[in-house]
């Protein structure tokens, strides 16, 4: 579906070439929409890659990726390729794999890996064109990491930084750029962080009461940060967890 928010109206868009859950989408440099991964109605892992373009309202089949993957993590460089970092292609383990995709010639690079594996992680581009990667799990169960890395795409490779102040994981939306370049970090955890990429620090930026699990991070025009939705642990419910309404404003 399309969204215009002149007329705040949702219009039905054209059909990808594929039915796909848990894939990625990346803006490109030209405005078109990379739509990378995800999974099949079988839940079977993807490699296909497709491309919408706006001018056209249609979608066409473009490259696929060296590795199937879902629940992965995809971010648009400065210099207009798109980083794809870990994810599953399997029940078992996560990946600590990671592919450029270049669309000047429309193809796929691997790249070194990251420090640990990772999937249903968080990939920030940072003020400096580098990359913030944050927690996951590294076996596709909940067992979340604390760990964070840098990706310096002058170079290709990762770089660990140390630790988070708390682990987290399902956190696919859940950091956002403040306006002074920190990041705001506010899923998969109960505690709110901040990330210093001038000095490479994690600090408090206060509580939400409990883990939300993909929970939105999402900057407002007046420099705060809306933090809504996403779902806390099933509590010994029998079917499972309840999503949210409920949402939170971080002032700086």
């Amino acid at each position: 579906e399309i969204f215009d928010p002149a007329t705040g109206r949702f219009t039905p868009g054209p059909a990808m070439s594929a039915p796909r859950s848990g894939q990625s989408a990346v803006v490109l440099a030209d405005k078109k929409v990379l739509m990378v991964g995800g999974a099949n109605g079988d839940e079977q892992p993807l490699a296909t890659v497709e491309i919408y373009d706006p001018a056209s309202n249609r979608f066409s089949v473009a490259a696929s990726m060296k590795t199937p993957r879902v629940a992965h993590a995809a971010v648009a460089l400065q210099d207009g390729r798109v980083l794809i970092t870990g994810g599953v292609k399997n029940q078992s383990s996560a990946l600590a794999s990671s592919e450029i995709y270049d669309p000047k010639t429309g193809s796929w690079q691997h790249i070194a890996d990251m420090t640990s594996p990772r999937e249903k992680h968080s990939a920030t581009l940072l003020p400096d064109g580098r990359v913030l990667i944050i927690g996951g799990s590294a076996d596709g169960d909940w067992h979340p990491v604390r760990t964070a890395e840098i990706f310096d795409p002058r170079t290709n490779k990762f770089k660990s930084i140390g630790n988070m102040r708390s682990p987290r994981f399902k956190i696919p939306g859940a950091a956002a750029i403040l306006r002074d370049g920190k990041v705001l970090l506010a899923g998969g955890a109960a505690e709110v962080e901040i990330f210093d990429s001038a000095t490479g620090t994690f600090s408090s930026g206060g509580s939400v009461g409990k883990p939300h699990y993909f929970a939105a991070a999402t900057p407002l025009r007046n420099g705060r940060v809306l933090v809504s939705g996403g779902y806390s642990s099933s509590s010994g419910r029998a079917n499972g967890p309840i999503s949210t309404e409920q949402a939170w404003v971080y002032q700086p």
